[in-house]
């Protein structure tokens, strides 16, 4: 698809060529470096397609014969007795220099970590930690669907979320600020978005252990609506994040998105994968059939957090960077990364679940501001942007600095308020802990682009800050057919300050609310739940309020008996004036019963309005397989299953068996899809018995045992064909 050279070859074939037929990992990395002094330039990428075992030989009896047959080796220190000195590392097979076939561990008890063994990637090295043909799938067909699935083009493909874990003096929440800044810094069309643990209150569960919640719920929302890059430094395991449990196995098995992130863990051992004991947090993301992430930049074992921070950095200084005018894929970016960031054992800990021939989902093109207000923006002048104002910003989409005239769709502009101070709660003992985001939305809204250009018009709420200081302008754009994007930002913008109207708003906004895919009855919605979508419309003869600076004027949704959820970042105006927009929010999880939900809105001067609906949420059924197809039929050289559904773009999988009138077994074949579609094919029969035997003319039985992934819901259905050869 992207144009490479590939070569395929199994461990069998590398172990008999340059390991003596016996599994090592060093034939592994001689038949790279084997390629590698062939063309240099040309071997770039080494993807192992296969699980590991620390146990070589199998001692612990911790894998069959088969899984083992599947494995791809990988190298261990021999050192492995030692928490944080042990270590495994794909790394070894991209070291190509004449000096670094052997990996010194030349340390001492007690004289800490040696840098001795420090190499230099020459090759980009992933893993897909795969042990079975349905696990390989999975996996294969998400990289497909993210590489080529335009309907999940969006904005998310520009947002960057940045965990820091609580304690230790504020050095992970330290770290994500820093991580934070950098972004703003490189690469200041995407935007990152700042979690820091101390901010949310703790709450203490009936064991007595420290829980947050609404840290868990961010993270769940994140993966729904979908991040580019999702990002945690501090502490974890293996199955969990933080001592807090942000993350744990429940919160990775109920992952229902669509939009794959790429998930860094800069913690222990979260990506070990190479026990056959236990499968690791990372190792059930990436492989998970229901959404998860696209790869990780993950740990093997117990790391620092200086070191984490130093390969953090590194890898963001690598992420953004274009090589040769083009965006780099994963095996670049771990390539620098881990050469910009040698630290010893460490360093080598850190490895990439993914493929390293894949590029993120990066905007192709460039938006830039052009005008504010029909003045010419330049570099060297600013415009301060007032309360009240009407504002009519013009914007570009280029690439290579030359304007796209082909490029015809919808940009997404989103403006900030200046940076406010924040300050963190001081929990755990530590100090409290100020740092500056941009959190305050003024505007966001949605305007076509004609030929590569676009105008919005929107007037300055009054709930701005009224001290006067630079705001952050971001922008997104898609093409029509949903082929291009585009992203920028613009700091060129300043806010602050009032002007004066001559007539009175006392008109407040129209709200009203509808439940998508849900059905109306009189004065109630039903719709099937755990989770329900509701659009909210909203206009106003001036502009709906959005921003937070005036306390209390928040757009708001409330259910019954749960805590108002503040919508300002999810409204978006749309069309050229601004005046008229929706907010489309999913409340998950909701159990069967009977709501009330109540919305209140602002407009930019004030006036506020409230809307109310009742909603009665049942349980959602079970997946039902409404028919099964054969065609032909009769067959006489071969039959295509069709089975007919009712979860369309859900992930599925099936058995399906061939059955003679003795009740005898003939034929059985599984399969499964990832994004299926209302009809999908679930196998071929060529008239023939599992063992290709020939099978005697006659009337045979079809069944087919389907389950669903989201729900582990099953149902079975049956049919008939007629053979005759």
């Amino acid at each position: 698809n992207d144009g490479l050279s590939v070569l395929v070859a199994t461990t069998q074939q590398v172990f008999n060529e340059f390991g003596a037929g016996q599994p090592d990992p060093t034939a592994i990395r001689d038949a790279v470096r084997y390629f590698y002094r062939q063309q240099p330039d040309a071997m770039r990428y080494l993807l192992l397609f296969g699980d590991a075992i620390y146990d070589y030989r199998n001692i612990n009896r911790g894998a069959s014969p088969a899984q083992l047959a599947n494995m791809v080796p990988v190298y261990e220190s021999r050192q492995s007795l030692h928490p944080v000195l042990s270590y495994s590392s794909d790394d070894y097979f991209g070291f190509m220099d004449e000096t670094a076939g052997q990996w010194p561990e030349d340390y001492e008890p007690g004289a800490g970590i040696s840098n001795r063994g420090d190499a230099l990637l020459r090759v980009g090295v992933g893993r897909l930690p795969v042990k079975s043909t349905s696990e390989a799938q999975t996996v294969v067909d998400k990289l497909i669907r993210y590489a080529t699935d335009r309907s999940l083009t969006g904005d998310w493909q520009t947002r960057v979320m940045l965990i820091g874990d609580d304690g230790d003096f504020n050095i992970h929440q330290r770290d994500a600020d820093q991580l934070a800044e950098q972004i703003e810094t490189v690469a200041p069309a995407y935007r990152p978005e700042r979690i820091l643990l101390d901010n949310f209150p703790q709450q203490i569960s009936t064991t007595g252990t420290v829980k947050l919640p609404a840290v868990n719920q961010l993270v769940s929302r994140a993966m729904t609506d979908g991040r580019l890059i999702i990002n945690y430094s501090g502490h974890g395991g293996t199955l969990t994040l933080a001592d807090e449990q942000i993350v744990t196995l429940s919160d990775i098995l109920s992952w229902r998105n669509r939009r794959l992130p790429l998930i860094i863990t800069a913690t222990c051992q979260f990506g070990r994968y190479d026990d056959p004991a236990e499968q690791s947090g990372a190792e059930l993301a990436l492989l998970s059939r229901t959404g998860g992430a696209v790869g990780l930049l993950t740990t093997t074992r117990p790391v620092y957090a200086n070191t984490n921070l130093l390969l953090n950095e590194a890898f963001y200084g690598s992420v953004f960077r274009p090589i040769n005018g083009q965006m780099p894929r994963l095996g670049d970016v771990m390539r620098d990364t881990k050469n910009n960031s040698l630290s010893g054992s460490v360093n080598r800990n850190f490895t990439l679940l993914g493929d390293p021939s894949m590029r993120l989902a990066y905007p192709q093109a460039q938006i830039v501001l052009t005008a504010v207000n029909g003045r010419e923006l330049t570099a060297n002048r600013t415009d301060t942007l007032r309360a009240g104002q009407t504002i009519e910003l013009t914007g570009d989409i280029r690439q290579n600095g030359q304007r796209l005239t082909d490029f015809t769709g919808t940009a997404r502009l989103t403006l900030f308020d200046k940076a406010a101070t924040q300050t963190t709660l001081g929990q755990k003992g530590n100090e409290k802990m100020t740092y500056q985001t941009f959190t305050n939305t003024i505007f966001s809204g949605h305007v076509p682009v004609q030929q590569g250009r676009f105008t919005m018009r929107f007037i300055m709420p009054r709930g701005i800050d009224y001290a006067v200081g630079p705001a952050k302008l971001y922008a997104y754009a898609i093409r029509s057919d949903s082929l291009a994007d585009a992203a920028g930002s613009s700091e060129q913008l300043r806010v602050g300050g009032s002007v004066i109207t001559d007539s009175v708003d006392t008109e407040p906004p129209v709200l009203s609310m509808s439940v998508v895919s849900g059905q109306q009855t009189g004065e109630v919605w039903r719709v099937v739940g755990p989770d329900v979508t509701v659009r909210i419309n909203l206009s106003d003869n001036r502009g709906i309020n959005v921003a937070r600076s005036g306390l209390g004027h928040e757009l708001t949704a409330q259910l019954t008996n749960q805590l108002p959820v503040v919508l300002n970042d999810e409204y978006v105006a749309k069309g050229p004036n601004g005046r008229q927009g929706e907010v489309i929010h999913t409340f998950q999880g909701l159990l069967p019963g009977i709501y009330t939900l109540r919305a209140k809105a602002w407009d930019i001067n004030n006036n506020s309005t409230e809307g109310a609906l009742n909603l009665v949420v049942s349980e959602r059924p079970g997946l039902t397989l409404r028919a099964v197809r054969v065609s032909p039929n009769p067959v006489s050289e071969q039959a295509v299953f069709l089975a007919e559904h009712d979860r369309t773009g859900e992930p599925l999988d099936w058995t399906l068996t061939v059955i003679d009138l003795n009740g005898h077994q003939q034929y059985q074949q599984t399969g499964q899809c990832t994004n299926c579609p209302g009809t999908v094919e679930v196998g071929v029969w060529p008239g023939q018995s599992s063992l290709t035997n020939a099978l005697p003319n006659g009337l045979y039985v079809v069944r087919l045992q389907m389950r669903a992934a989201t729900d582990q819901t099953t149902a079975t259905g049956s049919s008939r064909v007629v053979l005759s050869k």
